[in-house]
């Protein structure tokens, strides 16, 4: 059972990576959602209150403007840029909380930000 769903999973990989392009996009668009809401269940597990729906969404912000950026849409110093603005939204989003974010809740979102979204993004940028 686990040699034929770890193949059908390969097999989706490698015609995802083959086709590239938005297809390729939405698949990384897909596991970063996937491994963001698994980091941050571990993260409430421990106590911390990420900002979730916020550090998704700029995820989704910063893999969509990379594609755009790689197929000119866009110029490359906005796509650069869009990083720093998520960072700077999501620590304003936990600040200005009726109960404020604290110090881990703040470092576990941007780290999932970085490291879950941001570095994916480069993903795109090889294919491309």
């Amino acid at each position: 059972m686990r040699l034929r769903s770890g193949l059908l999973i390969g097999i989706f990989g490698l015609i995802v990576v083959i086709l590239g392009g938005w297809y390729f996009t939405i698949a990384v668009a897909l596991l970063t959602y996937l491994a963001l809401l698994e980091f941050f269940r571990m993260a409430e597990f421990t106590g911390i209150k990420p900002a979730t729906k916020t550090t998704l969404v700029s995820c989704f912000i910063i893999i969509i403007s990379t594609y755009l950026e790689t197929i000119g849409f866009i110029d490359r110093e906005i796509s650069s840029s869009i990083l720093p603005i998520c960072s700077v939204g999501i620590c304003t989003w936990l600040l200005l909380q009726p109960k404020p974010g604290t110090i881990s809740d703040i470092a576990a979102s941007i780290f999932g930000l970085l490291y879950l979204g941001f570095l994916p993004s480069y993903w795109i940028k090889l294919r491309a």
